[in-house]
């Protein structure tokens, strides 16, 4: 009945409440001190057999008297729940990145012009740095890239990987190894004496790391539950019915079982007048 005069009630929230609150609150007051025009209404529903069962039989319409009018009309509704507390998210482990590690050094003691001119020599040269590099960062050797330009020979490494922070970390721990096992490996070539010039050392080391860039992706976010449902107003007053009028009822004055008894009575009453 309820929902034709739009009101959406959830029976769920309802029985919670009513669960609840039982007992809490003191016996609602009679009919005839809730209804104000109750002598009308009493009227209406006694001349219907089927409908004067909703008059309790100790009101009478010297109660409603006693209280003073009250023009507005209150729904009561449900006091809000407060939704279940959901579990945090686990935090996620932090994810590694994958970029490059460049790696960049100068190889003194070496003429560049001179080793370029010999291929086979440039090549094992790259090689032992590739070596070198790959031992201490504990990445393979086919990821490892390096380039030679003049400056005494400057070489440019540039590492592949998945997980550039523990790849530019072990380069800063075992810097100073790498440097000298740079120095033994280059020194131990075939040949190196004729492109030298001098004690061969290694120096200026710097190191930069240029991650890949990943397009942030959006987490979904679940909307709250509804609490509060719609309720329709009042129809006004129609030309030639019996105008019904009801005091509010505060939670400290009734339950809402209460309440719910009390608007039946009401609405029926204002069925019967419109179809008298």
């Amino acid at each position: 009945m309820m929902s034709q005069f739009g009101f959406d009630l959830s029976h769920g929230v309802i029985r919670d409440f009513l669960s609840k609150q039982a007992g809490k609150y003191p016996a609602p007051k009679s009919q005839a001190a809730s209804i104000y025009n109750f002598d009308d209404v009493s009227n209406a529903l006694r001349s219907n057999k089927t409908l004067a069962q909703f008059l309790r039989p100790t009101d009478s319409a010297t109660d409603a008297s006693t209280d003073a009018p009250n023009a507005s009309l209150t729904v009561p509704t449900a006091a809000p729940t407060s939704a279940s507390p959901t579990a945090a998210p686990p935090t996620a482990a932090p994810t590694s990145a994958s970029g490059v590690v460049n790696v960049v050094m100068t190889v003194a003691g070496v003429n560049y012009t001179q080793l370029v001119a010999n291929e086979t020599l440039k090549n094992s040269l790259v090689a032992s740095i590739k070596a070198q590099v790959a031992s201490a960062t504990n990445v393979e050797v086919s990821n490892i890239e390096v380039s030679l330009s003049s400056g005494s020979v400057v070489a440019s490494v540039t590492v592949k990987t998945d997980d550039v922070d523990t790849v530019n970390g072990s380069l800063n721990v075992n810097m100073s190894s790498l440097k000298q096992n740079v120095v033994s490996s280059i020194s131990a070539l075939s040949g190196i004496g004729s492109v030298t010039d001098g004690t061969i050392t290694i120096s200026q080391v710097q190191t930069s790391v240029v991650r890949d860039t990943v397009a942030p992706t959006s987490q979904p976010t679940a909307s709250p539950p509804s609490l509060v449902t719609s309720t329709a107003a009042p129809d006004q007053n129609a030309t030639g019915t019996t105008t019904v009028k009801a005091k509010t009822l505060t939670t400290g004055e009734s339950s809402f079982a209460s309440a719910r008894r009390e608007w039946a009575a009401v609405i029926v009453a204002v069925l019967v007048c419109l179809r008298a």
